[in-house]
């Protein structure tokens, strides 16, 4: 899913009709309860941080609508309530059903964080309960907010529900951020609480929380070990000098409080309206500005009612959870895959590797770094077999990759034929290929891709989003035979918008999507409604969309402008039309890049960056890449090498009497024109890591030019990007820079977001000589 998640899909609902500006709406059904449920509207109202008690009362209203009809007056959208189709249900009302139903199902396992147990669902809901119950004697009152700083273990879903239990709200996020920008979320949010990882994460919060203008925090629970003595001691005397008490407990004290508690008064979770506010999610993402993101419990509710569309979770399946926690993707991911009583491993990008064929999960809810990644891996290990081996192995992955491209156009679902219809010859060129390639595709099969779905692990399905796909990827996982979903959404849609499905999976797209949620592709300046296959800018509406941004009306009236409960996602895409003849693809949405990101050359066309840089990105030479070109008449890349796969290339290069590089190509990369393909050769792509150099120190730096990387990446990334299917002339890449200093883009100096996406204005910020001297390059 693309958060862009930062990384769902688009089914029939609120999808425009080919060649009309009518946007029509299909209601959900809704299994739980066996009617046809109503979708949500726009939010009007912006809680403000510190209003504790406000928020239990924060109605967020919707615009009145009708079957595809634009949005009604404003005064008639503040009219109206909330309703979805979950009525007043919670997530945390699913624990007792669990329980129920599963009680000894294992519910968390922990395998990498000692001391931590197996928990069954009857042992969750008694903890959230016992932790509930435990914070309202600590002072939690329904509305109030708590800070949940914490990493994934099995205890921060207990956390999470445990405060939505006793009726607050979590703000979350991870705590390994900036301690600035922990600061300003306590603050920002009014936070009456605090739930933190360990003493660790506490102490370097410490000197925020003894600040004389930070707000005094009711009482801090340490989810890990036990508190400080000293912290506690200073952050006691620190409230008690601003008239007011602190208490600091540690994970254990607040369940044995609870427990204590609950002996002689019944705990009960507080009853919410699906119109409340259940948490607040800070995300920088790729803006860099953190904001709070008010979503409701009819908004998460909405995602565990509908997330069954695209995976198919059944009781004890076994699902490893590898994102933050506090990400709103792994989030609700995670609420879905408990409500069907699915099993959550905890795993990290470190221990995936061994964890896969330890565990061979059911399913896996992932990001695109996480699959370039397991392809990289894959890709290396072809590579460092023997010369014989390597080469069929090579063969028979290239041969496999041609017949599903092949495949897809004959079966309707290549998205060069999504808006015009398929041409007679092509049909038959693609009906030969796939013909000739078939037995081809059987023995990759056999003797490869079997390998590799044994090294994958995944039984059943890989979700992907909190970023795009590169095509690479699709092609690499489809021709492997591995079920890889890409969704779109983002956290002010708690995230879901839109995913493919198993049942109608082109690739390239993010599908159609979620029932009850319209989308509607209008022009950038207008704001009015853009024919089917043309791109534009990308609006939302439904149940899963946020109530606002916490104390900031100003944002909230920003995201809202194209009208009542529309939601500008930022995102440029188009629609696929419906009965194009030869297309199985009507109504899928295809992501062209972000509105913010356009880059307009002198001559006033238009280029979006992220096609070229993602197909760029499919050269294992080249782990990210930033187009530039903004008021030039030629685009260039601004390239941060894999330098251990570049020393290998330029060694090849070196040795070849040619002066070209002779290592084989990637199995998955693109096809290059004929003139390109030698320069388009890769070496293996190690998986991602941080560089082991920094500052230029890497030995490649010492023996090679600068002039000399440029000429190696140059051909390279112009073979790549000249064949995208949706290649144009002024796309082409005149010149190449090469980073050569620091260690590349990393989330730890904010180059990278926590889901591994650019953020564009720092990278230019961070490496503005580079930029500078690549934009003087250009032709004006």
């Amino acid at each position: 899913m693309q958060t862009s998640a930062s990384s769902a899909s688009r089914q029939h609902a609120g999808l425009t009709c080919r060649h009309s500006s009518r946007s029509v709406h299909v209601r959900p059904f809704c299994a739980a309860r066996g009617r046809v449920g109503r979708p949500a509207g726009p939010p009007t109202r912006v809680w403000q941080p510190g209003q504790r008690k406000a928020a239990t009362q924060l109605r967020v209203h919707t615009g009145d609508r009708t079957e595809g009809a634009e949005a009604t007056s404003s005064a008639a959208a503040a009219a109206a309530t909330v309703k979805t189709e979950g009525g007043d249900r919670t997530v945390v009302s699913m624990w007792s059903r669990l329980a129920a139903e599963h009680p000894d199902q294992v519910a968390c396992y922990d395998p990498h964080r000692p001391g931590a147990p197996d928990l069954t669902y009857a042992e969750v809901e008694a903890l959230v309960l016992a932790a509930g119950s435990g914070l309202t004697a600590l002072g939690l009152r329904p509305g109030q907010t708590v800070a949940l700083l914490s990493e994934a273990s099995s205890r921060w879903i207990v956390a999470d529900q445990g405060v939505m239990a006793a009726g607050g709200v979590p703000a979350v996020r991870g705590s390994t951020a900036p301690v600035d920008e922990l600061g300003h979320i306590l603050a920002h949010a009014g936070c009456a609480g605090l739930v933190v990882q360990d003493a660790e994460a506490l102490a370097r919060l410490l000197p925020v929380l003894l600040k004389p203008d930070q707000p005094v925090l009711g009482f801090i629970v340490t989810m890990w070990g036990e508190p400080d003595v000293a912290a506690a001691a200073a952050l006691t005397a620190h409230a008690e000098g601003a008239g007011a008490t602190a208490q600091v407990v540690g994970w254990e004290a607040l369940v044995a409080r609870g427990r204590t508690r609950m002996a002689h008064t019944p705990f009960h979770p507080a009853q919410r309206k699906a119109s409340d506010v259940a948490t607040i999610v800070y995300t920088s993402g790729t803006s860099g500005h953190p904001r709070g993101v008010m979503l409701t419990h009819g908004n998460l509710q909405y995602q565990v009612d509908h997330l069954s569309h695209y995976l198919h979770v059944r009781p004890g399946d076994t699902v490893l959870s590898l994102l933050p926690p506090w990400h709103i993707y792994q989030r609700t991911a995670a609420y879905y895959v408990h409500s069907c009583a699915g099993r959550a491993v905890f795993t990290s990008v470190r221990k995936l590797r061994e964890d896969l064929p330890r565990f061979h999960p059911d399913h896996l809810v992932a990001v695109p770094l996480v699959l370039d990644s397991l392809h990289a891996k894959i890709v290396a290990r072809l590579q460092a077999a023997s010369a014989v081996r390597r080469a069929v192995a090579t063969t028979l992955v290239a041969a496999a990759i041609a017949h599903v491209r092949a495949r897809r156009v004959v079966e309707g679902t290549s998205l060069q034929y999504a808006v015009q219809p398929r041409p007679l010859h092509a049909l038959l060129a693609a009906a030969l290929m796939a013909a000739f390639t078939r037995p081809l595709h059987w023995l990759a099969q056999k003797l490869v891709f079997s390998k590799v779905r044994e090294a994958v692990g995944v039984r059943g399905t890989i979700i992907s989003g909190g970023g795009s796909l590169a095509a690479h990827l699709d092609d690499f996982f489809e021709a492997a035979g591995i079920s890889v979903l890409n969704g779109w959404g983002m956290t002010e849609t708690s995230p879901v918008l839109a995913c493919r499905r198993t049942v109608q999976n082109v690739r390239g797209s993010v599908g159609v999507a979620v029932p009850g949620t319209e989308l509607r592709v209008v022009d950038p300046a207008t704001l009015e409604p853009v024919p089917d296959g043309t791109q534009g800018l990308v609006l939302a509406r439904g149940p899963g969309v946020m109530a606002g941004y916490a104390g900031d009306a100003a944002a909230t009236a920003a995201a809202f402008r194209a009208g009542p409960g529309w939601l500008d996602t930022g995102d440029l895409g188009w629609r696929a039309p419906q009965g194009v003849p030869g297309s199985a693809m009507g109504g899928v949405v295809v992501l062209t890049g972000r509105a913010k990101d356009t880059i307009v050359l002198v001559s006033g066309k238009n280029v979006e960056p992220q096609p070229i840089e993602d197909a760029v990105c499919g050269s294992p030479l080249i782990r990210h890449a930033l187009a530039l070109g903004q008021d030039r008449r030629e685009l260039g890349l601004l390239i941060f090498p894999d330098y251990d796969a570049l020393e290998a290339a330029l060694a090849e290069r070196r040795s070849s009497t040619a002066g070209a590089p002779t290592v084989g190509p990637s199995p998955s990369s693109p096809p290059a024109p004929a003139s390109a393909a030698a320069a388009a050769a890769a070496a293996p792509k190690p998986a991602q890591q941080a560089h082991a150099f920094s500052h230029g120190t890497h030995p490649l730096l010492s023996a090679t030019s600068v002039a000399e990387l440029e000429a190696l990446l140059l051909p390279i990334a112009q073979a790549l990007n000249a064949a995208r299917l949706d290649y144009t002339p002024e796309q082409h890449i005149a010149h190449v820079g090469v980073v050569v200093r620091g260690g590349g883009l990393t989330p730890e100096d904010g180059t990278l977001t926590r889901t591994m996406k650019p953020r564009r204005a720092h990278i230019a910020a961070v490496y503005t000589p580079e930029v500078e001297a690549l934009a003087h390059r250009l032709r004006g």
